[in-house]
């Protein structure tokens, strides 16, 4: 082996550990983590999950591990993992967005549209959406299993936003009259049959916003038919 070769090799081996060397230093060690998306989650809640991957190399960090452990909280749906070097993680999150709740054997359980059971608790919940009952429902895994006019309602309150569902404390099927009936505070809300029930609640929200806007005191609220709702003032 010539000189000029042997030479080569030895500052090849020279940089590579120096690279090495500088790959594996507290530069790239994880100093802060970013998390974006959180509307019903707070920071606090993920910390202790976030926690141990502070002083990680960056460059080592195992992104599935991450992303699956923060999975595991039934609020979130998704997470994308970016790293942002030297030393940053930012974490996009998207939560799950609950549309109703049901009391089965005293316990409150909250869930999304496709029936993901997202809390399942004995005490009120930390979202305020409506409690439907009268309705039969089954479970299955981490989902609830929908009746026909159940999913009809929750397809319908997947249609207005979280605050408005928020102000809506009971929908109610009575079954012997096959109708609706909703509470907003003690106003009650005639739906009527359970038939065109995602136009009747996005007039709804209308109707709950301008309420809300005017503050007005209301005696009921008349949805039965769809093209002539009726807003009956005190």
């Amino acid at each position: 082996m010539s000189d000029n070769k042997l030479l080569y090799y030895i500052i090849a081996f020279i940089s590579l550990l120096a690279l090495i060397s500088f790959a594996l230093s507290p530069f790239f060690e994880i100093r802060s983590i970013e998390v974006n998306g959180l509307y019903i989650l707070s920071r606090g809640e993920l910390e202790y999950l976030l926690e141990p991957y502070y002083g990680t190399n960056i460059l080592l960090l195992n992104k599935k591990n991450l992303r699956e452990s923060l999975l595991n909280i039934a609020y979130i749906k998704e997470i994308e993992v970016r790293k942002s070097y030297p030393a940053t993680l930012v974490l996009y999150i998207k939560e799950r967005d609950p549309v109703a709740r049901i009391i089965n054997n005293e316990r409150y359980i909250l869930f999304s549209s496709d029936g993901f059971i997202v809390e399942n608790n004995t005490i009120i919940n930390r979202v305020k959406v409506p409690e439907i009952k009268g309705l039969g429902y089954s479970f299955h895994n981490q989902y609830v299993e929908y009746t026909p006019i159940l999913e009809s309602i929750v397809q319908a309150l997947e249609g207005i936003s979280l605050k408005t569902r928020g102000k809506i404390d009971f929908i109610n099927y009575q079954n012997k009259e096959n109708t609706i009936i909703a509470y907003n505070g003690k106003v009650p809300i005639y739906f009527g049959q359970p038939v065109g029930l995602i136009e009747k609640f996005r007039v709804l929200e209308y109707i709950l916003n301008k309420i809300q806007e005017e503050d007005l005191a209301v005696e009921y609220i008349d949805l039965k038919i769809i093209n002539k709702p009726v807003v009956k003032i005190e």
